[in-house]
Order: C-alpha cells, then sequence, then structure tokens
C-alpha cells in the first residue's frame, strides 16, 4: 500500500514537473501559428505539425492532408478545441473543401460561419461570393466583392467577377468600370480583355470588342476558341447592319 502510495506521488510530482515545459511548447507553437495565419507557408504548417501540440498541429496536419476527408477531420478536431486563433479560417477552409467537392450548399453554410467568426476575413467574402454568382444570386455577389475591394482595393480578380455579376444584370457601365479596374491592376487578365468584348459588342461598340478579344488571345492561346467564334459573330453583325443601311 505505501509503495502504490510513493509511486502515485511520485507520478503526480513527474507530472507538474512537466507542466512548465509543456506551457513552453503550447506558448511555442501558439506563437508559430499566428505567424502562420498571417503568410500560411507549408514549412511553418510542418514545423507546428512537428511540435505536436495537440490544439494548433490538427489545423496544420489538415493543412497538410493529402486528400479532402482528412482535411475535413482535421478542421473539425480543430474547432472541437475551441482553440483562441484560427476558428474562422478553419471554416473557410471547410467551405473550400466542400466547394473543391462541389458541395457549394456545404460550401456556402461553412463560408457564412467563418464569416459570423470573423466578419473581416477578406477571403470568406471573395468565395461566398464567387458561390454567389454561380447560384445568380447576382446583388448578393456584387456585395461580397465590394468588402473584398473596401479591404483589398488593388484585388484585381474581386474586380474582374464583380465586372461579370455586373455583366449578367446588365448593369454596363458598372462591368466596363470593373473589368477596366482588372486590367489596370492586372494587365495580363485575358478574361478580363474577354468580358471587356462582350461589354462593348452590347454597347454596339463592334471594332473596340473586336481588338479586346484580339487581345485576350495574346494573351492566352486558350482563348482562341472563344475568341474567334465572338469575332465572327460580331463581324457577321456588322455585315448585316451595312446590309440594312
Amino acid at each position: 500500500m505505501l509503495v502504490k502510495t510513493l509511486k502515485s506521488i511520485a507520478c503526480i510530482l513527474l507530472f507538474f514537473a512537466f507542466l512548465p515545459l509543456m506551457a513552453q511548447k503550447s506558448s511555442e507553437a501558439e506563437n508559430i501559428f499566428k505567424k502562420y495565419l498571417e503568410k500560411e507557408e507549408t514549412t511553418v504548417a510542418k514545423i507546428i505539425v512537428n511540435i505536436n501540440d495537440s490544439l494548433y498541429s490538427e489545423y496544420c496536419k489538415a493543412i497538410l492532408a493529402d486528400n479532402l476527408s482528412k482535411k475535413r477531420t482535421h478542421f473539425f478536431r480543430f474547432i472541437s478545441l475551441d482553440p483562441p486563433y484560427g476558428v474562422a479560417r478553419a471554416f473557410y477552409n471547410l467551405g473550400l473543401s466542400y466547394a473543391q467537392a462541389n458541395k457549394l450548399d456545404s460550401a456556402l453554410f461553412y463560408y457564412n460561419i467563418s464569416l459570423r467568426k470573423d466578419s473581416t476575413y477578406l477571403y470568406s467574402y471573395y468565395h461566398r461570393g464567387e458561390l454567389y454568382s454561380m447560384f445568380e444570386q447576382h446583388q448578393k455577389a456584387i456585395s461580397d466583392f465590394n468588402m473584398v475591394i473596401k479591404m483589398s482595393p488593388s484585388f484585381a480578380n474581386a474586380y474582374l467577377l464583380r465586372g461579370n455579376s455586373y455583366l449578367a444584370i446588365k448593369d454596363y457601365p458598372n462591368a466596363l468600370a470593373d473589368f477596366n479596374k482588372t486590367i489596370e491592376f492586372d494587365a495580363y487578365s485575358d478574361q478580363a480583355y474577354l468580358m471587356r468584348g462582350v461589354v462593348y459588342r452590347e454597347q454596339k461598340d463592334y471594332l473596340i470588342a473586336i481588338e479586346n478579344w484580339k487581345q485576350a488571345k495574346k494573351i492566352s492561346s486558350l482563348n482562341d476558341e472563344v475568341a474567334d467564334q465572338l469575332i465572327q459573330e460580331v463581324r457577321n453583325l456588322i455585315k448585316d447592319e451595312k446590309k440594312k443601311k
């Protein structure tokens, strides 16, 4: 009995002896994790996993996981541990994983939670705006892209996607302004040239539309087929209008 009691006391003393080391490791992982959230570098995620802190390593294991199912498992574990940092980002990443699996309603659900946890997280607005565009809820999409642009005024792709939503609701002046902004911040945005050409076509500025589609082809040969088709359609429109005169 005495031996058992002494062993128990020894175990308790050993546990308390390791507490400062555990706290130090936890603090070290937390500081590294906060830096990871700023830059999201894979090498930093690996360092946190190697520290093997049960809290932040779950998030980083999710980032490093090689399939969507494993990612989700680790993110859910991370969230269940009620961490002081990274919860909004974890929900955002869950949204991404469901979007990649084409489960768009689930993706939207997790983007919404992410924004409830942190209303300033730019990428949740950006990807939720993408989904709203796909659902043809263009006013909601525009509202989300407005938030992205407010937080990051030089985010070229946010202007591009907002421009697409304006184009979808036939708001051509705003669509044109956004495609111009996209090109201002990214001169090699072939999609901006393609879509700007569509706006000019709708405004019956056919020659300017053709020049934009030609520029899209110069930037990327992937646009050749679509651009050539658009150019041919507009040339046919020009011929028809000349015949009417």
